[in-house]
């Protein structure tokens, strides 16, 4: 996994990517203390080769694993104490584990490097259970200023649902 991450960041330096998702997986049988320990280690190798490059890797807050709630990442990101790890927050995942993904945004702060949101329990953005504009307002408030990248769900018609997810989000960063 350290080879994958520090390869990427190079390759990434070269295309111009400023960021690369590194879900936090568990390891199989490995105890929640044991596994956050051997996590901040290995990123702790992998830091050198993200300052290196410049290129942010990005923890996200995946439904299983070591890092599905703020606390979790802010220890991980702390830990690792590196300024080119951050956090890939997902505004979804935090739902579905019942967080609040706009107070989660706000105690992340300047740690998230890059954020994707999606719906939970509905096909298209705005059916489910998603705080999508109070999640926007958040980010906003902590000056985030990347990329907001969409990752729903696959329908019959994609381009169909690609067309509405985007204008729902840009309808709702117009009540922002």
């Amino acid at each position: 996994a350290r080879e994958i991450a520090t390869s990427a960041a190079r390759f990434c330096a070269e295309l111009g990517v400023p960021a690369i998702l590194v879900p936090v997986t568990p390891g199989e049988g490995v105890e929640d203390a044991e596994g956050k320990k051997r996590w901040i280690e290995e990123m702790k190798r992998c830091a050198p080769v993200a300052e290196e490059t410049g290129v942010t890797l990005a923890l996200e807050n995946v439904g299983r694993g070591y890092g599905k709630s703020a606390d979790d990442l802010i220890a991980l990101v702390d830990g690792i104490s590196s300024p080119k790890v951050g956090v890939y927050y997902d505004c979804g995942n935090a739902t579905y584990f019942q967080n609040d993904p706009a107070d989660e945004i706000l105690r992340l702060g300047k740690r998230i490097a890059q954020a994707h949101t999606k719906e939970v329990e509905g096909t298209l953005m705005g059916e489910g259970k998603v705080d999508h504009l109070g999640s926007l307002r958040a980010l906003k408030a902590i000056g985030y200023d990347g990329y907001i990248v969409l990752e729903t769900n696959a329908t019959d018609d994609p381009d169909r649902a690609a067309l509405a997810n985007l204008a729902f989000l840009k309808r709702v960063m117009g009540e922002m």
